[in-house]
């Protein structure tokens, strides 16, 4: 046998090495290929493709271009490093190699088809089209071009087009497991969870060693909020292949969703390590970081991830709903609209600018953001829970209510409208109701302290203060930033006449907030009870300078001047 039929045997044992996934193997003969006919171009490509395999970019290339060298007229090699490109995002390198293996071999597929896969990652998806529309008429029996078509039509949210391309990948190569993943992809998106994640087992079965479809397992669970389960596909991902960097992004999430935000952050900085230039990961460590209240943080996050990937609707709505925070409504709006101009189809912006308006007082425009929220998305119960503020605060009652119970219908798990429904309740003196109400938000999340407030309040009505006491204390203990429960706590001792734990209270809410009107007013009724008028009228004083349309320090300053019979000032409060 001479060299080269000798150097041709080894090399296609070295082929079914590497389609075995036997990768050192494969590399140790197509070495002895090169060694056996150092001119033979084909081990040269292998050994490109497994150094492509072991992420090792810099020994593929070097392979890819020895074997350019010994036949500048194979196609094949240009290929292998456009697809070394491809994996570094260096995408203008890539789309050149690939052309130059079409200028090589205008028949072959596969280049067409990879050009057509940078193009959808580019988001040119006319393009992307053109190059998958070439590589089917070139042999429409191969079933790769057909998938990544139905991957654009599913961006472009065609997914009719999308399924339909999926299903002939899939009838063309039923062994393939590429398509399974797509059409779960395109389920997910439609919010048919239950076929997805058929789609995306079947996607597993046939190749148990692709990460993509397990990351994209994991995300199904986690919108169902089975977080045991998206835990253990993002870490099946990672173990398959611990350099990739969605699963710890996943991962971050569910943590994030836990309130295990140290777990979160650790998660997302191993995905900012393992890929710098992803987006992703930079936008939801803004997200923990607005969760944390450390806004300074969350910013910076949002800034990084909008300068990777300007496009990108989702980091400006995150700075939106930091700039409500910081009470900077004009920025916050300018985001907000920023979000909606890269996205109108993003139900998230619109609902974040109706709360916004709603912080303004401006009714009408939160009520219109609301609806738009609600007409692109149905099924989210955010918009629903917001505009039954809105009309709690108009003190329309019976449409509050059919708007919290609409949020508690679409999402029976979240505590926050049923927190809001026992406010409404509370309101209408209905007291069983509000309880009720309470009880099942402090069920369904026992670490918010706002129906524990919430439960004191109406046992203050009831006037049974001990249990009032007891709630207080537990919402305090829950969020100890809350101003709200250290004054409602004051207002208990108060009437129970125990002043100095009344004005301990009080000082507290000052201290946590001295813009908060409220616990300026309840140390005057205190300063009055006890004779104390200077203080007292210092204390009214203060509450009415800090918010001038609340109704009871003027009447309560009333009182003081009355008992200081100082009739004049008596009639001017009163009035």
């Amino acid at each position: 046998m001479d060299k080269r039929n000798r150097a041709i045997e080894l090399f296609k044992k070295g082929l079914e090495s590497y389609y075995n996934r036997a990768w050192l193997v494969a590399l140790d003969y197509f070495n002895k290929s090169i060694n056996t006919d150092s001119s033979y171009t084909e081990p040269w490509n292998g050994k490109g493709a497994v150094f492509a395999e072991l992420k090792d970019s810099k020994n593929a290339l070097s392979c890819f271009e020895e074997a350019i060298r010994l036949d500048p007229s194979d196609a094949v090699p240009w290929n292998g490093k456009g697809a070394v490109f491809d994996d570094l995002k260096d995408y203008k390198n890539a789309l050149s190699c690939f052309e130059e293996a079409i200028r090589l071999d205008p028949s072959d597929t596969v280049p067409w088809t990879n050009e057509g896969i940078i193009y959808h990652k580019l988001k040119n998806y006319d393009k992307a089209l053109s190059c998958f529309e070439e590589a089917i008429r070139l042999d429409p029996s191969d079933a790769v071009p057909w998938n990544g078509k139905g991957a654009v039509f599913g961006d472009l949210k065609d997914y009719k087009n999308a399924l339909s391309c999926f299903e002939e990948a899939i009838r063309l190569d039923p062994s393939s497991a590429g398509p399974w993943n797509g059409k779960g992809a395109v389920f997910t998106d439609l919010k048919d969870y239950k076929n997805a994640l058929s789609c995306y087992e079947e996607s597993i079965r046939l190749d148990p060693s692709d990460t993509g479809p397990w990351n994209n397992e994991g995300n199904v669970y986690f919108k169902l909020k089975d977080y045991d389960k998206a835990l253990s596909c993002f870490e099946e991902s990672i173990r398959l292949d611990p350099s990739d960097a969605v699963p710890w992004n996943g991962k971050g999430m569910v943590y994030a969703e836990l309130n295990d935000y140290e777990k979160a952050l650790s998660c997302l900085e191993e995905s900012i390590g393992l890929d710098p230039s992803d987006a992703v990961p930079w936008n939801n460590e803004g997200i923990v970081y607005y969760k944390l209240k450390n806004y300074d943080k969350a910013l910076s996050c949002f800034e990084e991830s909008i300068r990777l990937y300007p496009s990108d609707a989702v980091p400006w709505n995150g700075k939106g709903m930091v700039y409500t925070e910081l009470n900077n409504y004009e920025k916050a709006l300018s985001c907000l609209e920023e979000s909606i101009r890269l996205d109108p189809s993003s139900a998230g912006p619109w609902n974040n600018e109706g709360n916004v308006y709603y912080k303004l007082k401006d009714y009408d425009k939160a009520l219109s953001c609301y609806e738009e929220a609600i007409r692109l998305d149905p099924s989210s119960a955010s918009p629903w829970n917001a505009k039954g503020a809105v009309f709690t605060d108009l003190k329309d009652y019976k449409n509050a209510l059919s708007c919290y119970e609409e949020s508690t219908r679409l999402d029976p798990s979240d505590a926050g409208p049923w927190n809001n429904e026992g406010n409404v309740y509370h309101k209408l003196k209905d007291y069983d109701k509000a309880l009720s109400c309470f009880e099942e938000a402090i069920r369904l999340d026992p670490s918010d302290a706002g129906p524990w407030n919430g439960k004191g309040a109406v046992f203050g009505n009831l006037k049974d203060y001990k249990n009032a006491l007891s709630c207080y204390e537990e919402s305090t203990r829950l969020d100890p930033s809350d101003t709200v429960p250290w004054t409602n706590e004051g207002i208990v001792y108060y009437k129970l006449k125990n002043y100095d734990k009344a004005l301990s209270c009080y000082e507290e809410a000052i201290r946590l907030d001295p813009s908060d009107a409220g616990p300026w007013n309840g140390k005057g009724a205190v300063f009055t009870d006890l004779k104390d008028y200077k203080n007292a009228l210092s204390c009214l004083e203060e509450s009415i300078r800090l918010d001038p349309s609340i109704a009871f320090p003027w009447n309560d300053e009333g009182n003081v001047y009355y008992k200081l019979k100082n009739h004049d000032k008596v009639q001017n409060c009163y009035d």
